[in-house]
């Protein structure tokens, strides 16, 4: 870790508390707390569909740990993180799914069925107010945007080996100096993570899920650094991504096109072209050939760059 907080709260648990959530906020606090006695946790994984556009209304929820996205049709118009409610359309107009959402990395949302909602609504009429006054000022904003999405910026990168070989430490110096220059940065690798979490060897727990969510919350950038092979940290590093950065010995491709190792393989399994980036990393200055058979396995973006000797 980098910049900032030790990972030592890393078995800490997540409190589920709507007071983060704008339209209940301003709830008195029994009520608030009435309505946190109806929520259901549950663990989203990378890539699940929360609900899809057109589907029945059932329930809120709201982001306690994670990303989604919300596309309309083929057309992405929202990304939302932690604090925000999902499906509060539907949810308060008694309508289908205006959108699908699907989570973005490993995630944890907060349900809460209709009908709980709507018994509590009878008991304390009260509450709908604040929450239309908060849907119509969501909607006004929402229109001043001329329709734009709002869509972030890559933040949480996983660093994976291409090819056969490990790593270069020196290329994971320069990139942390690099990033640097534009923000704080959270340097996550399996060794800090084991260690922060000794009873949880496969990283699959809610704790963990929210823990590594609450660091794109404190830091600009994440970077997580995998090991050579797939292990159960690089499963979660690569889910827990919005960007997967190759990174590979130009040298490995002077007799044959490198194969894509089991990590690159699990990575193109979850993640579009769009979301890689191939580094060939060379340890001097010289004419470049061969890089058609890095691309062969790896049709991405790519860079060259030049460390050690220059």
């Amino acid at each position: 870790m980098q910049n900032g907080e030790s990972s030592g709260e890393g078995n800490a648990s997540w409190h589920a508390s709507l007071a983060l959530v704008e339209m209940f906020r301003d709830l008195p606090a029994e009520q608030l707390a009435e309505l946190e006695r109806q929520l259901v946790t549950l663990p989203i994984r990378r890539g699940e569909v929360l609900f899809r556009q057109g589907d029945p209304e059932d329930a809120l929820y709201i982001v306690g740990s994670g990303r989604f996205a919300v596309d309309v049709g083929d057309r992405r118009i929202a990304e939302i993180g932690i604090g925000a409610p999902i499906g509060e359309i539907a949810f308060f107009a008694d309508r289908k799914r205006t959108a699908t959402v699907t989570a973005l990395r490993d995630s944890i949302v907060f349900k809460l069925s209709h009908a709980d909602f709507i018994a509590l609504a009878d008991r304390h009429p009260g509450i709908l107010k604040p929450i239309a006054v908060t849907l119509a000022r969501r909607l006004a904003d929402t229109l001043a945007t001329d329709g734009e999405p709002h869509l972030s910026h890559p933040r949480t990168i996983a660093v994976v080996a291409a090819g056969r070989t490990p790593l270069e430490p020196t290329f994971r110096d320069e990139l942390t100096k690099a990033l640097s220059g534009f923000g704080q940065i959270a340097i996550v690798d399996s060794t800090m993570l084991r260690a922060s979490f000794p009873d949880d060897p496969e990283f699959l727990s809610e704790a963990v899920t929210s823990w590594l969510n609450r660091q794109e919350a404190r830091y600009h950038f994440v970077l997580y650094f995998t090991d050579l092979d797939l292990t159960a940290f690089n499963r979660k590093a690569i889910r827990q991504a919005d960007q997967i950065l190759l990174v590979g010995l130009h040298r490995e491709c002077a007799e044959r096109a490198p194969e894509l190792n089991p990590s690159e393989r699990f990575a193109f399994e979850i993640h579009p072209a769009s979301a890689f980036r191939l580094v060939l990393l060379h340890k001097t200055k010289a004419p470049i050939s061969g890089t058609s058979r890095w691309l062969e396995h790896r049709p991405v973006a790519h860079h060259h760059v030049v460390i050690g000797d220059k």
